[in-house]
Parts: structure tokens; sequence; C-alpha cells
């Protein structure tokens, strides 16, 4: 199975909601950076991440066991969502965003709708278009004019904004989970990142755990199903994430899901917190808290290195 799939594999519940939309790469793009600047945002972790992931928790929002069991809509799924609904759903950025980006942001969002199958002739696509290309001929001809739009233009994107999403609710909603989709599968790829995510989810306190409270156990040890074994096997490339060995190379190598921070310190069982380890740094792992190390290859290093030999 390909890593791509990983996300959607052993869930037609999500699959039946998507439509073979393409990916407009410069939106997946920002969304990535977007969501990359949000995990670093202490206030954004502590609140509106917090407030996310607490109603799966208490189970008061589905999947009920987010963090329990691997999942194919698990964490990063579900954060890609929350990531592609703060930027593309949300009217707030409007206040606070200047005009360059909002106007960039517009035809960003037309492009996505009309990739996902709206008509280019769909009366609020032509309002937009025409509203944005005034905005450029303006900007091109006469930029005192185009400084005295920013206000009425401001007012005028938000409007269109808010049609398109009341014209498209169905189109929009299910390019939702595409982008989730693709959020999720860039953001696995990275398994420092994913460690990262990991350590996030128990420092907000997600387990329950409050001030100076050292962490404990509060997901089960469980038995994962193949998809998980073989979407962290292409990841890693068959190599222990710890000392690189070939585990699928050597026939007799086992390979062991290891739990990145560990279930006794606090872990949980999404993928993001797991990796493959061989049998020699499983056991010397243990319940011990390793850095993780990058699961990207050196390309241009060995190309290089290549060149000189």
């Amino acid at each position: 199975m390909p890593v791509g799939q990983y996300a959607l594999a052993e869930n037609p519940a999500v699959l039946q909601h998507l439509l073979p939309v393409s990916i407009y790469v410069p939106l997946a793009l920002k969304l990535h950076a977007s969501g990359l600047f949000k995990l670093q945002h202490s206030e954004w972790c502590g609140t509106e991440l917090y407030d996310h992931a607490k109603r799966h928790y208490r189970g008061r929002a589905e999947p009920r066991t987010l963090f329990q069991e691997p999942l194919a809509d698990g964490f990063l799924f579900q954060l890609g969502t929350w990531i592609f609904d703060d930027y593309i759903s949300s009217d707030d950025f409007f206040h606070t965003q200047d005009f360059e980006f909002l106007h960039e942001y517009m035809e960003d969002f037309v492009q996505v709708l009309l990739l996902a199958g709206v008509p280019v002739d769909a009366a609020p696509i032509r309002r937009t278009q025409r509203f944005l290309h005034y905005l450029d001929r303006l900007h091109d001809r006469d930029e005192e004019a185009f400084e005295r739009a920013r206000s009425s233009g401001r007012h005028r994107l938000q409007t269109l904004h808010e049609r398109l999403h009341e014209s498209f609710s169905d189109v929009v909603s299910s390019v939702r989970l595409v982008y989730a989709r693709d959020y999720a599968e860039r953001v696995f790829h990275d398994r420092q990142l994913c460690a990262y995510i990991a350590q996030l989810i128990l420092d907000i306190g997600i387990d329950g755990t409050i001030d100076d409270e050292p962490p404990g156990q509060w997901c089960p040890r469980l038995s994962f199903p193949a998809w998980v074994r073989q979407s962290l096997t292409a990841r890693d490339r068959g190599q222990c994430a710890n000392c690189g060995a070939n585990i699928v190379g050597e026939l007799q190598g086992v390979i062991h899901i290891d739990h990145i921070v560990p279930l006794v310190r606090g872990g949980c069982n999404d993928i993001v917190n797991l990796q493959i380890l061989c049998d020699t740094c499983n056991r010397q792992k243990s319940a011990e808290l390793w850095s993780a190390k990058s699961s990207i290859p050196p390309y241009l290093e060995r190309a290089l290195a290549k060149r000189r030999a």
C-alpha cells in the first residue's frame, strides 16, 4: 500500500465523501505552511487545538477514539480539517490580513472551486473574477486609486467570499476532506514533525494532566492493524527509525512498531506517534523517550557525494 493511501485505507465512510478533485498545489502548500505556524503558536495550541482535540477525548465528537487507536481519519486528518477551516471557512482574517493577501486568497479560493468542478460561468464565480480583474487593472494603472479602494475593496471581497460559501457549501465540504487528507500525508512523511505533534498532544494536556503533574498511561496497549504496519514500513523505507538497519531486507528481522512518546509517558496510539524499530533498538528504547530522527533521506548530499566519488 502506498504511503499516500494510509489516511483513508480503512474508512469507506470517508472515501465516499471525497470527489476526484485535483489539488490546487499553491493552496495545499499554504495550508501546510499555516499548519507549521499554528503548531508553533502557543496561544493557538493552548486554545483552538486544545478545544478541538478535547471534544474527541471527552467523546463529544467523532471519532471518539481519536487517540486510543490508529484511525483512517485520525489526528493528522482532523488537524488538516481544522487548519482548512481556519484558512478557508473563517471570515475573521478579513479584519486582520492585509489587502494584498486577501486579493491573492480569493484568487486561490476561486481556483479551488473551479478544480472541484464548479462551472466557470456560475454567477458567483463570474462576479468574483470580475472584481479581481478590476483590482488587477486598477493596481497596474493607478496605484493611488488602488490605495483608496482598499477599505471598500476589503468589504467587497468579504461579501464575495460569503456568497461563494453560500452558493457552493457542498463543494467546499467535500474539498475540505481532500485537502485535509493531503495535509495529513505531507505531515506523515516527516517523522520528526510527527514526533513534535505527538509530544504537543501531551504538552497541551489532552490526557487530563494539570500543572506539573507527571503524565501517565491513558491509552491502552494494542495490536496494530496491517495498514498501520504497511504505512510505517513504507514511510520509514523498511529501515529502523533509530539505527537505520534494513529490517525488511533481513529475512529474520522483526519489525517492531514503537511509540515515539511511550504509552507509559503519556503517548497516544495515533499513527502520528508511531515508527518502526529493529529488535535491538526496540529492546534498548523500551519506555525511554528518544529524539526522533529524520525520515527524509539526504537526497542532495548523496547526489553530491556520488558526483565527487
